[in-house]
C-alpha cells in the first residue's frame, strides 16, 4: 500500500549497547520503495552521552573488518546532534511517513530515545511504526515458507542492512499481495 499520505522508510542503526540509550555508531535508511533514496552517517562519540556496553563491544570485534570499517569511519563523521538533525531534515524531505525497522524494540527506539536527549521533535507518529520480524513471520505462518531475498552488501553495515530488509519486506508483498 503506498499512496502519497503512506511513505515507508527502513531504518537500521549499529550501536554498542543495545538498550534505548545506546551509544550510537552509524545510521542507515532507505525508501521501502525505492531503496537509491538514502540516508547514511556515521556518528562521533567524543560528545554523545550515551551508553555502551562490554558484550557489545566484544560482539564487535567478531565481526567483519568492513563492519567495523562502516560503522566507525571517520569520513564524513558527524556529532550524534547533527546527524539528528539532518536525518529529520532527510526525513521530511522525503515526505516520509512510516518508519519502519528490523524488530520492534531496538533501532526505533534507540533514534527516538536520541530525538528526544538532544531535544528533537520525533518525525513520525508513534501509531505509524512498522517491525519487519512482525512481518516475516507473518509472511511464513500464512505461505508455509521463508521468504527471503540473497543477502548483499556487508552484514552490520547500517545502510546495507536497511537496504536488504527493505528488499525482503518488498518481497514478501510480492508473494502476499493479490
Amino acid at each position: 500500500m503506498q499512496n502519497a499520505e503512506y511513505k515507508e522508510c527502513m531504518i537500521d542503526l549499529e550501536t554498542l549497547a543495545t538498550t534505548p540509550d545506546a551509544h550510537i555508531l552509524s545510521i542507515g535508511a532507505c525508501d521501502i520503495n525505492n531503496p537509491d533514496i538514502t540516508f547514511y552517517q556515521t556518528v562521533e562519540g567524543k560528545d554523545q552521552q550515551r551508553v555502551t556496553n562490554f558484550s557489545t563491544i566484544k560482539w564487535w570485534l567478531k565481526q567483519s573488518p568492513e563492519a567495523i570499517a562502516a560503522a566507525t569511519s571517520r569520513k564524513h563523521m558527524l556529532s550524534i546532534s547533527t546527524m539528528l538533525m539532518e536525518f529529520c531534515a532527510w526525513w521530511k524531505g522525503n515526505n516520509f511517513t512510516h518508519p519502519w525497522s528490523h524488530g520492534s524494540v531496538f533501532d526505533i527506539i534507540i533514534m527516538e530515545n536520541a530525538l528526544r536527549q538532544y531535544h528533537y521533535e520525533i518525525p513520525w507518529s508513534f501509531w505509524n511504526v512498522r517491525d519487519t520480524r512482525t512481518l516475516y513471520d507473518t509472511a511464513y505462518r500464512i505461505t508455509g515458507k521463508t521468504i527471503q531475498p540473497i543477502r548483499e552488501g556487508t552484514h552490520h553495515n547500517a545502510l546495507d542492512d536497511a537496504q536488504y530488509q527493505a528488499k525482503w519486506v518488498r518481497d514478501i508483498r510480492e508473494v502476499l499481495e493479490p
